[in-house]
């Protein structure tokens, strides 16, 4: 089943909009501007709304650009965190519950099969492993 680039757009944009919720620990209506801020450009709250409810007719290829590299950033984002995660864990040497360890091991693998499907191979191949790059470079290519 193949997703439409609207489709793509409106789930990422609702995973910005959930993530920035609990984040500022504030309702999804409240938290639109801020979110068009990260993604950033000429986008507005307006925008981001109509394409978190699906109200567009084509999502202009700015627009799905920046929500692309803000998701990618996000989700570098949570991988660095998630191996840093590990590293502590495996730091901490016998005291460690290996069941967490496994979780945290296969979040790192859900993260890079994410982000393996969102970056180009060509891009992801020059990229060093675990370097985050941001939204701006990763929209320019």
């Amino acid at each position: 089943m193949e997703i439409d680039d609207d489709s793509l757009a409106q789930a990422w944009t609702r995973r910005l909009e959930r993530q920035t919720a609990a984040r500022l620990g504030r309702p999804i209506d409240e938290v639109r501007e801020q979110v068009a801020r990260e993604v950033g450009g000429a986008t507005t709250a307006g925008m981001i709304r109509n394409v978190s409810e699906g109200r567009t007719k084509g999502v202009r290829s700015w627009l799905f650009r920046r929500l692309r590299a803000r998701v990618i950033a996000d989700l570098q984002h949570e991988l660095k965190a998630l191996t840093h995660e590990l590293e502590v864990a495996h730091l901490a040497g016998l005291d460690v519950d290996l069941r967490a360890v496994a979780e945290v091991e296969a979040d790192l693998e859900r993260v890079r099969e994410a982000l393996a499907r969102l970056v180009p191979a060509p891009l992801a191949a020059r990229a060093p492993a675990g370097a985050v790059r941001s939204p701006e470079a990763v929209s320019r290519g």
